[in-house]
């Protein structure tokens, strides 16, 4: 068998005979030796004692292949790097994977303002709730669905259930580097229960007291057994270095309160004002002081952009200007862009609240109950929400300590609420309707009147106008009405903010009334008006709203008599002395199945009494850019809950050999 060297001899022999056949005439050099001569020093000199032959000298192999061979080189050499590159990217496709890599921006679009970015006050405005959760942490969390440790290492309760001894982490820093102790927990329910800090969570912790054991122990003693205390303290706090030196009448005052120092895995960066001073931009970047042993963030920073109005907030995700928005209204249109959808769902119900002071008909437990059996929740979820909800029948959801599956149900039977509702107020025609209603709004004119005019006479223009608005509460498609043994219209208005979910949930319930013979309205008020208005006077006759109830079955804070004046949430003005008892054996029970017996009876009672129709457990929508990759909302118990693994999020990625 011939060498490697004795075939590259052979081939420059072939080489130098086949290159003096071919080489053209006028190739020849203007001067100096002749081209055979030349080339073949050239040749020599690149051959060498080399092994394998080298592009210079592969280069000229064309000149010595018939046409055919040419071609079937190429064809081969096209296969071989086909093949490899098949197989190459078989390879990458079966070995390499993409994984999150650090770097990029999160953007979300809010609706409102922040103003004090601050526990002591975030639980009044959705957006400071939202950011100082982010910031700031409590000694216990629900991020996830269940109440963990956050800033706490353990607990000791007393047999008695009134003593609560909390050992403190203790490797925890501010994010301005300085160590948390004991003194941040004491100081910060200090200014809690301080009257002149005006925290509207000093009623929830009024009686309570906290006491420094040592540096990384603290004791909180109740005035009576609380068996849901310890998930009360979720509330974030605050660092005494920073606010120690504040006076507690000041507090809404500080620069603090948009610059915060907390101890969260965010801290405040930046942010941006218009000319007028409302604030644009804020922006968090990771906490580089932050003390759980984990990854930091892949995210570099969070911006959230603030708009007045919902459908600002959607054209600037449309736009490009922002990546998310929370609370995404179910109402809307397709999305132009590649965006998606992830469910929020809290600890949440949304009902009707009957308010009988307002309206005496609702007075009526067979009235109450006649309005609930008009209403479809079923088709009310599928057909006005999309399916996004489920309906409901009580407060408590499914996940809760003492939901109750057995509960009495007034399910949608148009019939017997009509046979309800003619026990009390016969059906009228709609010109009947319309006479009854006219006069009604005469009488009084009329006897204003009397002492300038013709006794019982109003003046001309004044019965047209009240004809006028008779006929415009009419709707067209209502085909009778009711009135009672006074001749005493049925008439309801049905008060709602003006949020297109809640007003087309509204504007669906008042046909179902209306289809019962009760004349319905809607009133949508915008926010202000409803805090103000609304919510502070009990100004409604029905009120559609929706109350988040949290991890804890506790519902005191709700249907509580003591809560029937605002700021208490007893929308309804109910209360029983048994509903009440129960209420309060609820939260003093330290068992937990005995605590699920109490809740389940107190459901019993409110079906019987049925202060308010419960129609569904809403689903929202956290709608994001497709970019955002690594999106896990966890189990809500609160809105803010959806940044519990955002550390997880991600908008860059790397490749990686699996």
């Amino acid at each position: 068998m011939l060498s490697l060297r004795s075939l590259l001899w052979r081939f420059t022999a072939a080489l130098k005979r086949q290159w003096q056949k071919f080489l053209p005439a006028r190739l020849a050099p203007r001067r100096g030796a002749p081209l055979p001569a030349q080339l073949d020093r050239k040749l020599l000199a690149m051959l060498g004692e080399r092994r394998f032959p080298g592009w210079r000298q592969l280069k000229y192999l064309r000149h010595f292949l018939k046409p055919w061979e040419a071609r079937a080189l190429l064809l081969s050499g096209l296969a071989v790097a086909g093949g490899l590159i098949l197989g190459g990217g078989m390879f990458l496709r079966t070995h390499l994977i993409t994984v999150p890599k650090r770097g990029g921006e999160y953007s979300e679009a809010m609706v409102g303002q922040p103003k004090l970015i601050n526990p002591l006050y975030a639980a009044a405005n959705e957006v400071d709730a939202d950011l100082s959760a982010l910031i700031y942490n409590g000694l216990y969390t629900t991020a996830g669905g269940e109440l963990q440790p956050d800033l706490a290492a353990g607990v000791n309760i007393s047999s008695d259930g009134k003593t609560y001894e909390i050992r403190l982490k203790t490797d925890v820093r501010w994010s301005d580097g300085e160590p948390f102790t004991a003194d941040d927990v004491v100081f910060t329910w200090e200014m809690i229960n301080h009257p002149e800090t005006g925290s509207p969570l000093r009623l929830a912790f009024a009686g309570v007291k906290v006491e420094k054991i040592d540096d990384y122990r603290v004791r909180f003693v109740t005035p009576e057994l609380l068996a849901p205390f310890l998930s009360s303290l979720t509330v974030g706090i605050l660092p005494e270095h920073v606010w120690g030196g504040i006076p507690p009448a000041n507090f809404k005052l500080a620069k603090s309160n948009l610059q915060p120092v907390g101890t969260g895995r965010w801290q405040f960066s930046k942010l941006t004002k218009d000319d007028t001073g409302r604030i644009q931009s804020y922006t968090l970047a990771p906490n580089p002081a932050e003390w759980r042993a984990t990854p930091p963030p892949y995210l570099e920073q969070l911006t959230f952009k603030f708009y007045p109005e919902v459908d600002q907030a959607q054209e600037a995700q449309q736009n490009h200007g922002a990546d998310a928005v929370s609370f995404y209204p179910l109402l809307t249109g397709r999305q132009s862009r590649a965006l998606r959808r992830y469910p929020l769902a809290l600890p949440e119900y949304v009902a009707l609240f009957f308010n009988p002071a307002a309206e005496a008909a609702l007075k009526s437990a067979a009235t109450r109950q006649a309005l609930a059996q008009a209403i479809d929740k079923l088709a009310l979820v599928r057909d006005v929400l999309a399916g996004y909800g489920e309906p409901s029948d009580a407060p408590l959801l499914p996940r809760h300590l003492g939901y109750h599956q057995e509960i009495k149900r007034y399910p949608f039977a148009p019939e017997e609420s009509n046979r309800l509702l003619d026990t009390a107020w016969r059906r009228l025609d709609p010109s009947e309707y319309f006479a009854w209603e006219t006069a009604a709004l005469l009488k009084p004119i009329a006897t204003g009147t009397a002492a300038t005019s013709t006794p019982g006479a109003a003046p001309p223009a004044v019965p047209e106008a009240v004809a006028k608005s008779v006929r415009a509460r009419m709707p067209a498609d209502q085909l009778w009405y009711r009135a009672n043994k006074e001749k005493r219209t049925f008439n309801l208005t049905i008060t709602t903010l003006n949020l297109p979910e809640y007003a087309a949930v509204a504007e669906a319930i008042a046909k179902a009334w209306r289809a019962a013979g009760i004349n319905t309205d809607v009133k949508l008020a915008d926010g202000r008006e409803f805090a103000r208005s609304v919510l502070r006077e009990r100004d409604y006759q029905v009120l559609l709203y929706g109350e988040v109830v949290g991890l804890d079955p506790d519902l005191f804070a709700f249907w509580h008599s003591s809560q029937i004046n605002y700021p208490g949430l007893n929308l309804s003005g109910f209360g029983t002395r048994a509903t009440d008892q129960l209420l309060e054996d609820g939260r003093r029970a330290t068992s937990t199945a005995r605590r699920a017996v109490i809740y389940q009876k107190f459901q019993d009672e409110l079906a019987r009494e049925l202060p308010a129709i419960f129609l569904y457990h809403p689903v929202h929508l956290l709608v994001i850019d497709g970019a955002i990759k690594g999106v896990e909302i966890p189990l809500l118990s609160v809105p803010a809950d959806r940044y519990a693994k955002i550390a997880q999020w991600y908008r860059k990625t790397k490749w990686r050999l699996k």
